[in-house]
């Protein structure tokens, strides 16, 4: 996949971290079971981007802005990164969500739960919802992994699905 914009940053964002632009860039990431929750106003050049590994953090949800780790963590990814935008004069009222990722790489586990990727999508698609956010696009589940390019000027997401290797 070739990138059209040449000459904008590019920043690769890793696993358990969130990412807040306010000029143009390019944030790219690598998802399979993971998920990246974009966030952004339609008024305002700031936007921001997680890359969570788990659905829930085992703390109460207030504690999610204290912890060090809330960035691993669905849940306390998209409450810690809403009062980041709101710290950036972003109302929560015109926030919205693009969500990616959370592929079934491995297929249930023994006790029946559904897999990591779907818990993840699960959680995120909840967690906005109580926030009050209305999610914009998205491009979740299925087998295959997602590599992910955020045109932050433009907000527009460039999806290439990744060839998933098979189990022998």
């Amino acid at each position: 996949m070739k990138l059209k914009r040449d000459g904008l940053p590019v920043v690769f964002l890793h696993a358990g971290e969130f990412y807040i632009s306010k000029r143009p860039e390019i944030i790219s990431t690598v998802l399979g079971s993971c998920i990246s929750v974009i966030l952004f106003s339609r008024q305002s050049t700031t936007c921001g981007i997680t890359h969570s590994l788990l659905p829930s953090c085992q703390n109460e949800p207030s504690y999610c802005l204290k912890c060090t780790e809330s960035y691993r963590y669905v849940d306390c990814s998209i409450i810690k990164l809403v009062q980041k935008m709101e710290e950036n004069n972003i109302h929560i009222k015109d926030i919205e969500a693009k969500v990616f990722g959370g592929a079934g790489i491995i297929n249930k586990n023994k006790s029946g739960k559904e897999n990591v990727g779907s818990q993840n999508v699960e959680m995120a698609r909840n967690t906005l919802r109580k926030e009050g956010i209305k999610i914009a696009a998205q491009d979740t589940g299925g087998s295959k992994g997602r590599k992910l390019f955020l045109f932050t000027d433009t907000k527009e997401v460039l999806i290439k699905k990744l060839n998933g290797s098979k189990n022998k």
